[in-house]
């Protein structure tokens, strides 16, 4: 039975009250970890300890202390070390620190610089541990700064490449996370930059408000988002869980599995998490189906199995020019008009082709592209499954599709890169002049499906 905590005002949702919350507490102010903590925070948590309703407990088990009124730490249903947060006298904010999927740490400097175009920021730094002494010798980036004591607005991330993997997701949950201590009030992105990748970040832990077109009302600036944080397990060192309802997404060994549908939305989602039977997978997905399954879990994200893959000897063998033509195209068309060229431009210069890929339906290295072999024989198996042409026509565009959707986001970063290194001038110019796709780009497409026809439809010999 779930119930809701107040705390001088602050309501946090809860799950049944833990009996064994504040020991586990207890048992970390008294380890190691505790030592390499800012002072501030230990205090903090021994004056929750002493307080009715310090201690809490969320619906999958993550420990929460509050004192003062404010959130301080956090620990996962196992004992981890999740979140710390550092409060100064006055109630502001001195420095948080939230841990990433590979336990090192994101640390927020509040209203460190004034030197950006949006004024006064807050600083990100990539750390060892949850302190100021384990920072790297260089800042990750900067966003525009944030009231921690009442959190109103979601910020503006410069530079979010130079982040480590799993940064946005991490301080954008601490934010939903404050906003709905505070009472939940929906919160608005009006930064620039509001584009399909921030979106996707977005759902992990805030809901929106009804809207026709979600995704163009949060371009416009006027997508409502609802404060919704997810809980974070660390199951094994290379394993980490993000649970709400269930699990909605994990992380292993550097890669994250993603629930496909986020509210009204279906994302792409080439690594899945899925549910089969009374269990949660984690799977390569492609064509409609499981490529090939990884991780069985249990509802509430504990490991069940790793599954095992069968190895194989495969050939390595060139994607055809007509069809890495085809597949650019469709990234084109998929993508903002500016960056057409751009990607067209990184295209050229690379290397594609079929063959193995450890777990995963694409490896990208350099300008070496290589599509997983797994991925082309299940299209072989829907084409020749297929009982007349417009099935396996179908079956070759979805393909291509899936080769597009895999290779998209990295070329469409480097086609941003591209275009921030331009004089602002040309900058503006490609904003006023672009179109939308050429003939030519359906013309590339289409033969890109007749060739995988053509290929797909071949018998080929056994290495």
């Amino acid at each position: 039975m779930r119930h809701a905590a107040l705390h001088a005002g602050l309501i946090v949702s809860s799950g049944p009250v833990d009996a064994g919350a504040a020991p586990r507490v207890r048992a970390w102010l008294e380890g190691r970890e505790a030592a390499g903590v800012g002072p501030r925070v230990v205090e903090a948590a021994r004056r929750a300890l002493a307080t009715a309703g310090g201690v809490v407990t969320e619906r999958h088990g993550t420990v929460v202390c509050f004192s003062e009124r404010r959130r301080v730490l956090e620990l996962d249903r196992h004992g981890t070390l999740l979140t710390t947060l550092s409060w100064r006298d006055d109630g502001s904010l001195d420095e948080a620190a939230v841990r990433l999927g590979d336990r090192s740490w994101i640390l927020v400097e509040p209203r460190a610089t004034t030197e950006s175009p949006w004024g006064e920021c807050d600083r990100l730094w990539w750390a060892t541990a949850p302190r100021r002494e384990s920072r790297v010798a260089e800042p990750s980036s900067v966003m525009t700064a944030v009231d921690w004591s009442h959190v109103s607005a979601i910020p503006t991330v410069a530079t979010p490449a130079r982040l480590p993997p799993g940064t946005g997701s991490a301080v954008l949950n601490l934010i939903a996370t404050l906003a709905r201590d505070a009472g939940g009030a929906g919160l608005v992105y009006q930064g620039p930059y509001p584009g399909e990748q921030l979106f996707l970040t977005l759902v992990e832990s805030f809901t929106y408000t009804a809207a026709e077109d979600p995704l163009a009302a949060f371009v416009r600036g006027e997508l409502r988002w609802v404060p919704a944080p997810h809980e974070r397990v660390f199951i094994e060192a290379d394993l980490h869980v993000q649970l709400r309802e269930g699990v909605d997404a994990v992380t292993w060994r550097g890669r994250k599995y993603h629930r496909a549908t986020w509210q009204s939305l279906e994302r792409y989602a080439p690594r899945r998490v899925h549910d089969v039977g009374d269990r949660v997978r984690c799977s390569m997905w492609a064509l409609g189906r499981p490529i090939e399954d990884h991780l069985e879990l249990t509802r509430d994200g504990e490991l069940h199995a790793v599954l095992p893959i069968v190895s194989r000897v495969e050939q390595t063998r060139d994607v055809t020019p007509a069809v890495v033509d085809g597949v650019l195209a469709a990234i084109a068309v998929a993508s903002a008009p500016p960056l057409a060229a751009a990607i067209e431009d990184a295209g050229r210069r690379l290397h594609v082709t079929w063959g193995p890929v450890d777990r995963d339906l694409a490896a990208i290295d350099g300008d070496a592209i290589r599509f997983a072999s797994s991925l082309r024989d299940a299209a072989v198996r829907a084409i020749a499954g297929a009982g007349d042409r417009e099935v396996r026509v179908a079956a070759a565009f979805a393909l291509l599709g899936e080769m597009a959707g895999l290779l998209g986001d990295e070329l469409r970063a480097r086609a941003q890169r591209t275009l921030a290194e331009l004089p602002e001038a040309e900058q503006a110019a490609l904003l006023r002049e672009s179109t939308g796709p050429s003939p030519e780009t359906a013309r590339a497409i289409g033969r890109a499906v007749e060739a995988l026809l053509d290929e797909l439809e071949r018998p080929t010999t056994p290495p």
